[in-house]
């Protein structure tokens, strides 16, 4: 026997699906669900454009930091910034790195000038006779803050060495007013003739001493007559006296500048004294060749202050005479020039101003008056006014003295 709801299971129609004829439920529609209909996937939804074919899809707008490239972006800035930044450090850093440069650079800019005008000063005095180098030295000051060497205090210039003030006055003997007397019990000096050039520069040349506020202006002088002495105008100054002495002469005298010159290269000084038992040197007119042998007698201050003489004679003994010094060299060259200058080998130094310059035959060839330091070789040159010279000056002034190889 069939089963009379077999057909229903198998056949349908259920409920909700559309009947067979007959069937009191195939008369739908019953209400359907919306979603199953897609009401809400379909739209329109207010505010929702429509397409040609339906309803545009629904684009929602994403915020702000979830936009591409948006923290990119802020990356970047922040990079840009902090790079900025640093730019900025650094321009201020070398902004102040540079003004401190600059300071620097003023301070050693500052210093070079100080030391170009010290170097300048140095050169200046360089130039100048090397009778007034010491001088001039005295008056150029290191700069503040070097390391360069202190110069010496002031000294005096070529042929005019200080001389340690005396403890006891030297007390030189009469000058030409009052004539030489030896003293009683004692034979007068003789005038012999000099067996030699040592002997005749010996007693020719004399070591001149002129009296000064702070000491002795120490120079060299030599005998044209037996009362007349030629020297250099610088050796004596504007002293109208001078203290004379050597071996020969036993003691110290007293002698009175009656002639001077200082002016266009010349520097002469004629000094007379009492007659004194010395032969005058001969002095040569015509001009000296170059290489000939000359030597240079006179008391250079480095060698005539360490004497035990000289020592004794500031200390007020006046028969304390210093001896002579010699030095030989010969002619570098004649410099035609005015006045007329023989540059010699000699050494010479400080206190041999005024002093002779002779041949081989202690003849007078010229009258010692400077030296020349050269600063890059360290040589010196040593320079003497020609004999030509000293003759004109002295014929010129009336002042007699023995002319080489006259009769």
């Amino acid at each position: 026997m069939a089963d009379p709801h077999s057909n229903m299971n198998t056949q349908g129609p259920y409920p909700g699906q559309p009947g067979q004829p007959g069937d009191p439920y195939a008369q739908g529609p019953y209400p359907q669900d919306p979603y199953q209909q897609g009401a809400y996937q379909q739209g329109p939804y207010p505010g929702q454009p429509q397409g040609p074919g339906g309803p545009a899809p629904v684009v929602v707008p994403l915020p702000f930091w979830r936009k591409p490239f948006f923290w990119s972006l802020v990356l970047a800035l922040m990079a840009a910034l902090a790079f900025a930044w640093l730019l900025v450090q650094k321009w201020n850093s070398e902004k102040v790195l540079a003004a401190g440069q600059e300071e620097e650079l003023a301070a050693l800019k500052a210093k070079n000038a100080e030391r170009e005008a010290y170097l300048a000063k140095l050169k200046e005095v360089l130039a100048l006779d090397p009778c007034d180098v010491a001088r001039g030295l005295s008056t150029v000051q290191p700069p503040s803050g070097s390391n360069l060497p202190v110069l010496p205090a002031p000294a005096r210039p070529a042929g005019d060495d200080p001389a340690p003030a005396p403890q006891t006055p030297v007390q030189p003997a009469p000058g030409p007013q009052a004539p030489v007397q030896p003293e009683q019990g004692q034979p007068a000096q003789s005038q012999q003739k000099p067996s030699n050039v040592a002997e005749l520069m010996q007693q020719a040349t004399v070591l001149i001493l002129v009296p000064l506020p702070n000491g002795l202006s120490m120079g060299t002088g030599f005998f044209i007559a037996s009362d007349c002495i030629v020297t250099n105008c610088h050796v004596v100054k504007d002293a109208p006296q001078a203290i004379i002495i050597n071996k020969k002469i036993g003691q110290a005298r007293q002698a009175s500048v009656v002639l001077r010159i200082d002016q266009q290269g010349l520097d002469f000084a004629v000094l007379k004294c009492a007659p004194m038992p010395v032969q005058p040197l001969a002095i040569r007119s015509d001009k000296i060749s170059i290489t000939t042998k000359v030597s240079a007698w006179g008391y250079p201050g480095t060698l005539t202050t360490a004497d035990p003489k000289f020592r004794q004679l500031i200390k007020g003994q006046a028969d304390a005479a210093p001896d002579v010094v010699f030095a030989d060299g010969v002619v570098n060259v004649v410099l035609d020039r005015k006045p007329l200058t023989v540059v010699h080998s000699a050494v010479t130094s400080k206190g041999n101003s005024g002093g002779p310059l002779v041949n081989e035959a202690g003849e007078v060839v010229g009258v010692n008056t400077q030296i020349k330091l050269d600063n890059q070789s360290y040589r010196q040159s040593s320079f003497a006014i020609a004999s030509p010279v000293l003759c004109a000056f002295l014929k010129a002034n009336g002042v007699p003295f023995t002319e080489a190889g006259s009769k």
